[in-house]
């Protein structure tokens, strides 16, 4: 898929396996509106995951910033739950979270062919460790066979926040992701979660580079302002 046709492409790290084999997982841009998903989808939300995706069936949370991640699959319906991440096996069921600064994270395991969408901001940082989790337990997923996307978000040269938090996030996640620049602190979530999946044995991690509070292509909460800002949706 193009980038002129509203949605971002995210790329898989190397693998083995055909690109035919890989599932798609995409970011939509600012351009394409609010892709809100709380309390319920916009419109726009269900004519864009139609056109891309037609016949599939949509499966979204209301996101409160956790680390609640839920399977997606088995005809359960799970939208309106509460959590920030979707695990399914079924290739016919499209799972996605909305984001706006905070980093979309995509898990495929291409042995079973589970896959995972989660939203992981500062708070919910950790998340991938619960979904790599449901995935070893629903569908056998060993970290070797684990391939995982992060996606634009904020990144470290703008993302500014009280001492106390990068301090508590270095000690966390690694001295890399909370540290002082210039008299000001920073978070890096690209780094936390780098460490996370490392710590874990996910060695195949592709990080996509650009920062959505700098690039206007995509939608940001600092850029754009508390009252203004727009969300994209994040489907695999």
């Amino acid at each position: 898929m193009r980038e002129d046709s509203g949605w971002f492409p995210l790329s898989w790290p190397a693998y083995s396996l055909p690109s035919a084999e890989a599932p798609s997982a995409l970011l939509s841009l600012a351009a394409l509106g609010d892709m809100r998903l709380k309390p319920w989808p916009a419109e726009c939300v269900f004519a864009e995951t139609a056109r891309i995706f037609p016949g599939r069936r949509f499966v979204w949370l209301s996101q409160e910033h956790t680390r609640i991640v839920h399977r997606a699959d088995g005809g359960r319906e799970i939208a309106g739950s509460a959590g920030d991440g979707l695990v399914s096996g079924d290739p016919q069921t499209l799972i996605g979270v909305s984001v706006a600064d905070c980093m979309p994270i995509f898990l495929w395991d291409t042995a079973s062919g589970a896959r995972a969408v989660l939203h992981s901001g500062w708070k919910g940082t950790g998340i991938v460790r619960e979904a790599l989790r449901l995935m070893r337990e629903g569908f056998a997923a060993q970290a070797a066979n684990v391939r995982a996307i992060l996606g634009p978000g904020i990144r470290a040269c703008c993302y500014a926040v009280p001492r106390e938090r990068a301090c508590a996030f270095a000690a966390e996640f690694g001295e890399d992701a909370g540290f002082s620049r210039s008299g000001a602190w920073y978070i890096d979530l690209a780094a936390a979660n780098r460490n996370i999946l490392a710590a874990e044995g996910v060695t195949h991690v592709y990080t996509h580079p650009e920062c959505t509070r700098c690039d206007t292509r995509f939608s940001s909460f600092r850029r754009q302002g508390s009252g203004n800002f727009t969300r994209m949706l994040a489907v695999i």
